[in-house]
């Protein structure tokens, strides 16, 4: 061979090892592993679908870079104690509800005022586009948490009875009825005259069976995922809060990140956002046809009865004055034209 043409191959074949280094491939193993975990109303309904979204995120973001561990059964933490989680490094990422977030701080009270929204599409619009940023700064500032996404678990909340339906608040009085943490939801049902009593998921199931527990404030979502037929025997849709979760991190462990890391996980949750909504609003319009079959009878009150419902909120956004930004509030209620709701609010103090 010319010696010429061995030089030349001999110039291509160390071009292309140099140039090696530098060609994009897959990651051949991560090169960090978070984990992800929840349980409780904000995994029943998502659940698989939120940890399938995760990972495909984060995997398609980094390249497979990052590998993500779901432990969204419960076996770790459930709800509020998923943030304690988070704390103590059990778990990176915590997904609860909106509603138990209520046990670290009043950012979220917001979102779950009653008849805030007028349904989980006016929801997705006002926090995309502002909402969301005073939602992560306060968050930050107040319960020490970084809020990477917020999406819904239901449809507005309503009254799951064992006896029923409950067409008007004074059906509801003296009733015990199951809530959450959320400052919002104890509120709400004082107000309407009912005896509100902590939910405890993993023990839901006996207070009823035992006969303590008369009722839960829940989404038809959650409802079915719970599965407590045949003590709950009613559904009444009174609508009032809106049912929503969140997906957060201690704010030490995202600084602690690698800037490509934290650069995923904002974009993860924002995609996570973005595809919850979407597949909740398909989703749901299925859900009183799937409580009927269950024999549960779902009640519509009627447009007087519904009124009646609002008209008593009034005095839970009065006592809950205070724990939210009354600006952010009208604001809200003005991007939907909700202005009859704004005057009656302001007619009683309550904005």
């Amino acid at each position: 061979m010319p010696r010429s043409r061995t030089a030349a191959k001999l110039a291509i074949a160390a071009f292309v090892v140099w140039l090696v280094p530098f060609a994009p491939s897959p990651a051949t193993s991560a090169d960090l592993t978070l984990r992800i975990a929840g349980g409780g109303p904000a995994t029943l309904r998502p659940g698989n679908l939120l940890g399938d979204l995760a990972r495909d995120q984060f995997d398609s973001l980094t390249n497979g870079r990052i590998n993500l561990d779901t432990q969204l059964t419960g076996k770790l933490c459930s709800e509020y104690e998923c943030v304690e989680a988070a704390r103590r490094r059990a778990t990176d990422l915590a997904v609860l509800s909106c509603s138990d977030m209520g046990a670290f701080g009043l950012t979220l009270t917001l979102l779950e005022l009653p008849f805030i929204f007028r349904n989980s599409e006016a929801a997705e619009t006002i926090i995309n586009d502002w909402l969301m940023h005073n939602l992560r700064t306060s968050m930050r500032e107040n319960e020490r948490l970084q809020l990477l996404a917020v999406f819904p678990i239901g449809k507005s909340k309503g009254l799951a009875t064992t006896s029923g339906p409950v067409r008007i608040p004074d059906e509801l009085l003296e009733r015990s009825i199951r809530v959450s943490k959320s400052p919002a939801e104890f509120s709400l049902l004082h107000a309407w005259g009912a005896t509100a009593v902590p939910v405890d998921w993993p023990r839901v199931s006996a207070g009823f069976k035992h006969e303590t527990a008369e009722g839960l404030y829940v989404s038809a979502s959650t409802l079915l995922a719970v599965d407590l037929n045949p003590r709950i025997t009613h559904f009444t849709k009174t609508g009032g809060i809106w049912d929503c979760g969140v997906l957060v991190i201690d704010p030490s462990r995202y600084d602690r990140l690698p800037s490509w890391a934290k650069q995923a996980a904002d974009e993860a949750g924002s995609s996570l956002q973005t595809e919850i909504f979407a597949s909740e609003l398909t989703r749901s319009a299925d859900e009183q046809e799937a409580l009927e079959s269950k024999d549960v009878e779902v009640y519509e009150p009627t447009e007087k009865e519904t009124s009646l419902w609002r008209q008593a909120t009034t005095k839970a956004w009065r006592q809950l004055a205070g724990t939210f930004d009354p600006g952010d509030a009208e604001r809200t209620l003005a991007d939907q034209d909700l202005q009859d709701m704004i005057a009656l609010l302001k007619k009683v103090g309550a904005l």
